[in-house]
């Protein structure tokens, strides 16, 4: 008789605790990061891939707060203890930080990064990546994602130099 009461009781705690405001509020935003740690080779490139002299950002933002996104051809190190992701949210300018630790060797190489951004809010953004290995004068990837207008896109550069240009 008292699991009878206790259900429905317990029911309508959860109702009242998980209101719609509530939904995807899970704390501050923070991220997790995918990589295979073995440079690509022209031969290795996909058909829906980008060509080694261009690096492609392709988003799309799942749910309600995860933004997927999929660096192709970002350029570190050949032999990279580690590759790093890092960002911050500063207004509506979303800033992603790319490096590597400890640069074993005396060559650069290209990788694809997967970028998963939990608990982001579904607004516009003005993008900039900081990759370690880019002239800044040129070809930084900055665009802007207006994530309630269109979750999914993509954005790529050309890039005319070591190591997009592949010889």
């Amino acid at each position: 008789m008292k699991s009878k009461i206790i259900i429905p009781v317990v029911l309508m705690l959860l109702a009242v605790a998980c209101k719609p405001d509530d939904i995807g509020s899970q704390g501050d935003p923070y991220l997790t990061i995918i990589t295979d740690m073995t440079c690509k080779e022209p031969s290795g490139v996909k058909g829906n891939q980008p060509g080694f002299d261009q690096s492609c950002v392709v988003y799309n933002f799942e749910g309600d707060s995860v933004l997927i996104i999929n660096h192709y051809n970002a350029s570190f190190n050949c032999c990279p203890e580690e590759i790093l992701v890092d960002f911050e949210i500063k207004g509506d300018s979303l800033i992603i930080r790319e490096d590597d630790r400890e640069e074993l060797c005396r060559c650069l190489c290209l990788y694809d990064v997967e970028i998963r951004v939990h608990n982001l809010k579904k607004q516009l953004y003005k993008v900039r990546f900081e990759e370690p290995y880019v002239l800044k004068d040129t070809t930084q990837l900055i665009f802007n994602m207006d994530l309630r207008e269109d979750p999914i896109g993509h954005v790529c550069v050309t890039r005319n130099y070591f190591p997009y240009l592949w010889q």
